[in-house]
Order: C-alpha cells, then sequence, then structure tokens
C-alpha cells in the first residue's frame, strides 16, 4: 500500500534552529550585505534594509537554511532597500504636492511657547511615531486617509485604524486632564 501525500508526516522545523541559522547568517554576512549595499542605496538606508531581512527572516523563517547564502540575501536586501526608498519617495511627493503650506514638525520638540502649545503637544507625545505621522497628514495637513496611506506606504485601512487610535488617545488625555483641572 503506497502512502498519499496527505498521509506523510510534514517535517518541522523547530523555532531554535531557525533562530540558530538566521543569527549564525547574520554574524556571518551581516557586515558584507551592508557594505555592499550602502554603495547603492546609501549607509542608512543600506543598514535599515539589512536589519529588516534578518527581522522578516526571523518572523517567517528562511525555509531552507541553505537558501541563506550571501547572493540570496543580498538580493533580498536589495529589493527591500528598493521598496524602502519608493515609500520615501512617494512620501515626499505627497506631502509636497497635497500640502506645501504645512510645516514639517518635529515629533519630540513642542511647537511654540504658549502653555496651549505646550498642553498639545503633551498630548502628542504619548503617540507612537506612525500615529503621529497620521495626524500629521490627515489632521494637520488635510489629507484624506488613502492619500496618506500612499504617503506613508499603508494601507488606507491601518492609516484609518492609527488615526482612529491616536485620536482616542488625545481625547482621553484632554478629558483626564479637565477633570484633574476642575
Amino acid at each position: 500500500m503506497s502512502a498519499t501525500v496527505d498521509e506523510r508526516p510534514t517535517p518541522t522545523v523547530e523555532p531554535q534552529a531557525t533562530i540558530d541559522a538566521v543569527a549564525r547568517s547574520y554574524d556571518a554576512l551581516h557586515n558584507a550585505l551592508v557594505d555592499r549595499l550602502r554603495r547603492m542605496v546609501g549607509g542608512a538606508r543600506a543598514e535599515d534594509a539589512v536589519q529588516e531581512l534578518f527581522m522578516r527572516l526571523l518572523r517567517t523563517g528562511p525555509g531552507d537554511a541553505s537558501r541563506l547564502t550571501f547572493s540570496y540575501l543580498f538580493v533580498c536586501a536589495r529589493r527591500i532597500a528598493a521598496r524602502m526608498a519608493q515609500r520615501d519617495d512617494a512620501r515626499r511627493r505627497i506631502a509636497e504636492s497635497a500640502a506645501p503650506e504645512l510645516p514639517v514638525l518635529d515629533f519630540m520638540e513642542p511647537q511654540g511657547e504658549s502653555q496651549e502649545a505646550c498642553l498639545v503637544f503633551e498630548m502628542l507625545r504619548g503617540l507612537s511615531r506612525r500615529e503621529w505621522d497620521v495626524v500629521q497628514l490627515t489632521v494637520l495637513g488635510s489629507l484624506t486617509n488613502e492619500q496618506a496611506a500612499e504617503s506613508l506606504g499603508l494601507p488606507a485601512s491601518t492609516v484609518r485604524g492609527l488615526r482612529q487610535r491616536a485620536m482616542a488617545r488625545i481625547r482621553e488625555q484632554f478629558t483626564a486632564r479637565q477633570v484633574h483641572a476642575a
């Protein structure tokens, strides 16, 4: 009697084996990948792309560990860097065309010296970087969720969720301050 495909045991890869294989590849190839990619895309983006590559490998697993060669990893890192550049270019184009009058606000510094400005900054400080970017583009920049999504390289539903979460957090902080002041 022959075994069918469904009856064969599926090989399982231990999570620790995956982590070990990716860690060994990281130790052996990280610097070489960054150095070679730096020539093409610049230092910061090269480092970010290689880090993102290895984080993805840890999340999804490399599949066959023999695929973790320099050539394969370099192609993957180059693709990630190209996507990063496309997202940055799209973000810049939309920010410039849709809201040229919108000042680029620093994420960590309060804007203005008034008490109101400091209060608003304190409420915004509790937001994540992505939430801050979404609020800056959609609320301050008057972009639609779709325009902000294209600019940030995110799905519109993610932008909508980030905006709702950010606005809820701001409302909570504002309400808490009003109750405390009364």
